[in-house]
């Protein structure tokens, strides 16, 4: 026998190996078939059954089952809100608690706005819970029944495919007399309508109840979100009310105009500007070694002391951010550093450590930040 295909002996019954491998070509068959039809339909050969009325309420019936998703979704969402900020306000407690000085007056007051804000997280799991087990769980259930319908409305499309294609079928054979296979293809054609008919009567029935049934359903779930957040919000409402009055007597929008405690940056020593000792200026518009001068101490792997050093912060400008003026001369012929001349301007792009990263003229490079002064 050929390999995957029945071989019980004349007369005996299918063992279930057969039974399978005759089930898996039924299928594929019947697969082929509707994909045939759907062909013909598309290029106008054959006709295809449209009930209008029933196809308006389906896309009812969609949209209502995007609406009750959409719901449920929100309905979650909303539980992790509440869990968020409950969350979050303890943490900020527990940063106000770590402001204060324990002899401080408001040290006890933080204290307490903590404890406040883990009886409102209580309060948050109890609302949490309520709308879990009263409105998200009978939405689950609910939503079953959409499910299935969705399951019924595919199950509709296949067999009124099934039904077109017999009756397609049908026509082909009628259309001569003598043709035997007409009494078994209208038979199909048949038991196919009747099959359609079934699942589409049903379905008419059905998807409009549905659709109307939302309201009701929705009255207890509505009631309970409302209630749940009521209470949740009334006692957080009863427990922070309890100790607002410790903090009464404080301006709030002082805030707005709290002053500076730290040096201004106009006094400040990052901006200051150093004295600095610097040499001629070169009248040569070449970088060749003969024009440029010498600064205070010979350049090599290190710059000159950084005792006078500018510091990493400047008036802002230029592409870097900020500009900085040659103080000497710096000679190099490595490929990574910047040369410049004393009085030339340089973009200065980053300032980390004692090697600066600038630009100049359109070339970029490091360059000694002792040797330059920011503008």
């Amino acid at each position: 026998r050929k390999r995957g295909f029945c071989s019980h002996q004349q007369g005996q019954p299918h063992t279930p190996h057969c039974n399978h491998t005759m089930s898996l070509l039924g299928k594929a068959s019947t697969a082929f078939h509707r994909t045939k039809q759907a062909a013909l339909v598309k290029i106008g050969k054959a006709d295809a059954t449209v009930d209008i009325e029933y196809n308006q309420e389906k896309e009812r019936f969609l949209q209502h089952f995007k609406a009750v998703k959409d719901f449920k979704k929100s309905m979650k969402k909303l539980n992790k809100a509440i869990e968020h900020v409950s969350k979050s306000q303890v943490k900020l407690c527990e940063g106000l608690v770590q402001t204060y000085d324990t002899n401080s007056d408001y040290y006890s007051v933080a204290t307490k706005t903590e404890e406040c804000a883990r009886q409102i997280t209580d309060a948050s799991k109890a609302f949490v819970s309520e709308i879990t087990s009263d409105a998200i769980d009978p939405m689950r259930k609910y939503h079953q029944q959409f499910r299935e319908v969705e399951k019924r409305i595919a199950h509709r499309s296949t067999r009124k495919a099934d039904m077109d294609r017999y009756r397609y079928e049908l026509v082909q054979f009628q259309k001569n007399a003598k043709d035997k296979r007409t009494a078994a293809a209208e038979e199909k054609f048949e038991n196919a309508k009747a099959k359609y008919e079934a699942i589409n009567g049903e379905l008419s029935r059905d998807v409009p109840l549905l659709i109307q049934d939302r309201v009701s359903f929705y009255e207890p779930i509505f009631a309970t979100y409302l209630h749940s957040l009521s209470e949740y919000y009334s006692i957080g409402d009863s427990i922070m009310g309890s100790i607002v009055h410790l903090v009464g007597s404080v301006d709030r929008m002082s805030a707005h105009n709290h002053k500076r405690v730290i040096t201004p940056k106009d006094s400040s020593a990052a901006f200051q500007t150093f004295n600095a000792v610097s040499s001629p200026s070169s009248t040569h518009d070449s970088y060749s070694p003969d024009t440029y001068s010498s600064p205070p101490q010979s350049h090599s792997a290190v710059p000159p002391s950084m005792s006078n050093a500018p510091a990493a912060y400047g008036n802002q400008g230029g592409y870097g951010g900020y500009q900085a003026k040659a103080l000497y001369d710096f000679i190099t012929n490595e490929p990574d550093e910047l040369p410049f001349r004393v009085g030339d301007v340089i973009i200065i792009h980053t300032m980390e450590g004692e090697w600066w990263q600038g630009e100049l003229r359109g070339r970029r490079g490091t360059l000694p930040s002792n040797y330059v002064q920011l503008l």
